[in-house]
């Protein structure tokens, strides 16, 4: 934000926004058989709220 912001292509974020990284293990998988390419999306909502699921990222994986 701040890169876009002293570019002068923003002026403020009209949103709160948190940098932050947490790391989740996932212990297992399933992919179909073969090579091929998926996406990961992370999806998350506010702790403790019914809303729906917002995409937070998206990322591709090739599986050769």
């Amino acid at each position: 934000m701040k890169e876009l912001e002293d570019s002068g292509q923003i002026r403020q974020a009209c949103f709160h926004y948190l940098n932050y990284r947490r790391v989740t293990r996932i212990d297992r998988m399933v992919f179909e058989p073969g090579p091929g390419s998926y996406v990961i999306k992370v999806e998350v909502r506010w702790k403790g709220e019914e809303s729906p699921l917002a995409v937070q990222a998206l990322y591709p994986l090739t599986v050769e």
